[in-house]
């Protein structure tokens, strides 16, 4: 009987500090029970570790190599329609062209000129490279739209625009109708293969440096100290 009340006093002794502990509050001399242990440090609380470290940058060779991506062709088709609502690989490069081929008709000028070689003439290579390189995925399927709406818009010029039109075409003999032609084959063509290439240029870019879209990591500042400070508990603050 002695033995198991000992027992059952070491046990309330255990829950009242538990208790006090707890609740941060200091332990009354008249509360507390008689011959009690003396108080074992408790281990503090756990905090956290600050931020996260910063994952290795890759080799050249390793990002190259994981850029690459196996081609969904069923699985970029349904995913166009959504890439065209909520991404600007689509209508940014298509309204530059639009807009590049309004100028040249319009106003011909050095700079219309210059747009219309970039986002309009055969291959399109500005309004390619920008939808392939804002699209989140299908970039080659991107950059066949843009080379498609640039083949579209140089017809429109074309039958605009019949001299100017010659003029920009790479030798002398060229018409605006082969001009048409050409834009129909090459355009498309050059926009799977280089807007693929835009896509596969961005995935490098980003694992090569995966610290290019975030900053420096914050350090705690001294109000966060102190307030880890404070969460100590009362008999681990007092040691």
């Amino acid at each position: 009987m002695a033995r198991a009340k000992r027992t059952d006093r070491a046990e309330a002794r255990r829950r009242y500090r538990a208790t006090v502990i707890e609740s941060d509050q200091p332990i009354e001399p008249e509360l507390e029970p008689a011959n009690a242990p003396e108080p074992s440090a408790r281990t503090p609380r756990a905090r956290s570790s600050g931020p996260a470290a910063t994952p290795p940058r890759p080799s050249i060779v390793g990002a190259f190599r994981s850029s690459f991506r196996p081609i969904d062709v069923r699985g970029d088709v349904q995913a166009l329609p959504w890439i065209a609502r909520h991404s600007k690989a689509i209508w940014l490069p298509v309204l530059l062209t639009v807009v590049s081929t309004a100028a040249f008709i319009a106003a011909p000028n050095a700079i219309s000129s210059l747009l219309f070689q970039y986002f309009v003439f055969t291959p399109p290579v500005a309004s390619i490279f920008l939808a392939g390189f804002l699209a989140p995925r299908a970039s080659y399927l991107t950059g066949l739209v843009a080379g498609v709406a640039g083949a579209i818009a140089l017809s429109v010029a074309a039958v605009a625009t019949v001299g100017q039109l010659e003029s920009q075409a790479t030798g002398p003999a060229a018409t605006a109708t082969q001009v048409i032609e050409a834009a129909f084959v090459i355009s498309p063509i050059s926009g799977l293969f280089f807007g693929g290439a835009a896509g596969w240029y961005k995935r490098f870019l980003n694992i090569a440096n995966p610290n290019r879209g975030g900053g420096r990591p914050t350090k705690p500042n001294d109000r966060n100290r102190r307030r880890d400070a404070n969460d100590r508990p009362l008999l681990a603050r007092r040691r």
